[in-house]
């Protein structure tokens, strides 16, 4: 009985399994193939790529009822996490270069910056929030129970 089909693939021949000295793993043909089901501008990919495009685009419509609220509500403005929605920008930030810089990708790239975007709004809500600002004018008073 030979290794798992897993370990094949994890540490195919000539990587540092043959290094250390360790047996190969044999695989069959139907086992490389289908390992291969997501290869560069196969089907598998295309349809991958379509539904990261249509989940990202989704995904933005998932901000509305939230930033709608916020829009209405200077309280639950005040309530926004700066801090984690300005962690989530930065790393928002750092998916869009890698999309553009790495995998060259428009598709990878637009999503992210939309998303971005999105995420720019609310903590805008959030600042705006803090600093007692919006449709209300300071809330300040009311968000500290002094009403």
């Amino acid at each position: 009985m030979g290794k798992p089909f897993f370990a094949a693939l994890a540490f195919p021949e000539g990587t540092f399994i043959a290094a250390m000295g360790l047996p190969s793993v044999n695989i069959s043909d139907k086992q490389l193939e289908s390992s291969k089901v997501i290869e560069r501008g196969g089907k598998m990919e295309q349809i991958l790529s379509m539904l990261y495009g249509i989940s990202g685009v989704a995904a933005l419509g998932c901000y509305l009822p939230q930033l709608m609220r916020y829009h209405r509500d200077p309280q639950a403005r005040a309530s926004i996490s700066i801090s984690s929605w300005g962690g989530w920008i930065a790393v928002t930030l750092v998916t869009l270069l890698y999309a553009v810089f790495v995998q060259k990708s428009g598709l990878f790239a637009g999503v992210t910056a939309m998303n971005a975007a999105a995420q720019g709004v609310v903590l805008a809500y959030g600042i705006r929030g803090r600093l007692g600002r919006g449709a209300g004018g300071p809330v300040s008073a009311a968000r500290d129970g002094a009403t």
